[in-house]
């Protein structure tokens, strides 16, 4: 395997371990036995949707202009997109799509 791939286990490892020490596996699973499940599955629910959904408008407007790329390719950009749009300022976190499309041979 790539050593980015084993340098991106080892980061999410770290940034985990580091975030349990600080804040303490206890107060985790308490605050985790306390909360209303039914809220984290409607909003899980509703996040994918809305990805989903997203997905689906650049799907037809990238179709429209004759580029063929995969529905479930475009839901996996769109991820990356939002996820680093949390943290990138404003909604500049959308323009990080246009660099991986073009890497796709969408003009």
């Amino acid at each position: 395997m790539k050593k980015t791939f084993f340098l991106k286990i080892f980061a999410s490892v770290a940034i985990i371990s580091f975030l349990l020490y600080k804040i303490g596996v206890d107060d985790i699973i308490e605050t985790l036995a306390k909360s209303n499940w039914i809220y984290i599955i409607i909003g899980t629910f509703f996040f994918f949707v809305t990805l989903i959904i997203d997905s689906l408008n650049l799907f037809i407007l990238l179709k429209k202009n004759g580029a063929k790329i995969p529905a479930m390719k475009l839901i996996r950009y769109n991820l990356y997109a939002w996820s680093l749009g949390l943290m990138l300022p404003g909604k500049s976190g959308d323009l990080v799509i246009l660099p991986i499309l073009k890497k796709e041979g969408v003009t």
